[in-house]
């Protein structure tokens, strides 16, 4: 589907072998990192770097990572706003169910995002659009018997939150939730089937609150090769670091790994799923906390990357009326941060291995060419409502907003995926349309 436009564009200069942006400042003396130091603080991988075998046979001539990826972020039931762009994808692209959707060989999702994103792997378009239109009937956000007679002040389930904060019932000892996690399980079961093939690649995060650490379940696309296999699974490994672990998503546990995704903490108890590797369980929660937007693993096996957000681009005071406001604003403002310094780091990655590219040969420091052989460039984009969304992210059970949310989706998606912008990445309003960076580098 074709890009809508920058807000500014700079034409693209044809190579001339000098570079715009002029010649690389010298490091002092003294002042240079190791290359696996260096490598690792670029990826967010504490310590030295061991690269696996496959991962090392990858310089810049052999990228064989795939054309685009598509990631969908967390946001609860403003994922119906994600399933409404996902629509409104399907439709320019004119293809129907059991079709993979172009140009994507990767779907990767957070929270919501990952339940999504399986409907976009399998190709079960219209079972997606059908889920969200009778979401609400299904009643998936029910209190727990002990939490029924909790007064709704507004048809909010956060607000029985509230209330039992209030009445002091239990959340301080044995309870780790106040819904009812298996409806949800159950309703996912009706509507998700583990052995559908999947038409591209598919991964889910989830946050291992056990080890405190996250946890990238993926299934690959059914034609891929063993050696696709093996050197995706090598680079996301890499490119996630060692605090988050990379697990094939098998389908004795795949409901049960989505639910955890999505299970919304405080709203649901801990999913629990076996180990990764020996006997026994883990819990898990929301994968939102670890990241809302797996933008990482995304890099890892695409040369592009699409984003879809549920939430607008803001800068409105946010004013915190109750424990769970401020509960809800802390977690909000760290996956802002976490979001913010992803997007940055792909960015000035990006811009600086292509701006090293474009120096002439004579400018090149004699072996930094492969550190920048392994550093995963990529052009990023988005699609996002300008607007809050009326619909509340706890708000399941209530289908007129996630309606709206659905429609707005459309809207949004059919007018297509907006380039990150430099000015954004820089923190700098009104940049110059006249940047000698976007003369060189198209990002």
């Amino acid at each position: 589907m074709p890009r809508a436009p920058l807000e500014w564009t700079a034409p693209k200069k044809e190579s001339t072998g000098e570079s715009a942006l002029g010649q690389v400042l010298p490091t002092p003396e003294g002042s240079r990192m190791r290359r696996t130091a260096f490598l690792s603080s670029l990826l967010g991988i504490p310590g030295g770097l061991a690269l696996p075998g496959a991962l090392a046979a990858f310089p810049e001539e052999r990228d064989v990572r795939a054309p685009a990826a598509l990631v969908l972020s967390g946001g609860g039931a403003r994922g119906a706003y994600e399933a409404g762009v996902i629509e409104a994808l399907r439709r320019e692209a004119g293809i129907g169910d059991g079709e993979p959707l172009p140009p994507y060989r990767a779907v990767f999702g957070s929270s919501i995002g990952a339940i999504n994103a399986w409907f976009v792997a399998a190709g079960r378009y219209s079972e997606l659009a059908e889920l969200w239109g009778t979401i609400a009937a299904a009643r998936v956000i029910r209190p727990k018997p002990r939490f029924a007679k909790i007064p709704e002040v507004t048809a909010g389930l956060l607000n029985r939150f509230v209330e039992a904060l209030r009445l002091g019932i239990g959340l301080a000892t044995d309870v780790t939730g106040i819904a009812d996690g298996g409806v949800v399980e159950r309703w996912l079961a009706r509507h998700i089937d583990p052995r559908s093939p999947m038409l591209i690649s598919y991964a889910a995060l989830a946050t291992n609150l056990t080890y405190r650490r996250g946890e990238l379940f993926y299934r690959l696309a059914r034609e891929a090769t063993a050696q696709e296999r093996a050197e995706s699974i090598d680079r996301l490994r890499v490119a996630m670091g060692s605090p988050i672990a990379v697990r094939p998503l098998t389908p004795d546990i795949t409901v049960r790994a989505l639910f955890a995704s999505a299970a919304l903490p405080v709203v649901f108890d801990p999913v629990e799923l076996p180990k990764s590797a020996g006997l026994g369980v883990d819990r898990f929660i929301d994968g939102g906390v670890i990241a809302n937007v797996p933008l990482a693993a995304a890099r890892a096996v695409a040369k592009s990357v699409d984003i879809v957000f549920v939430d607008p681009d803001r800068d409105d005071p946010f004013v915190a009326k109750s424990a769970v406001d401020v509960g809800l604003g802390v977690i909000e403002t760290m996956q802002t941060r976490i979001l913010d310094v992803d997007l940055r780091n792909a960015f000035f990655e990006s811009l600086g291995k292509r701006a090293y590219r474009a120096l002439p040969k004579s400018k090149q420091r004699n072996g930094s060419e492969r550190i920048f052989d392994y550093i995963l460039d990529v052009t990023l984009a988005s699609i996002r409502p300008s607007e809050e969304l009326s619909v509340d992210v706890a708000g399941f059970n209530l289908q007129g907003p996630i309606d709206d949310a659905y429609r707005r989706g459309l809207v949004d998606g059919a007018k297509g995926f907006r380039r990150y912008r430099p000015a954004e990445a820089l923190g700098i309003p009104n940049i110059s349309s006249r940047s000698r960076t976007t003369d060189v580098l198209d990002l």
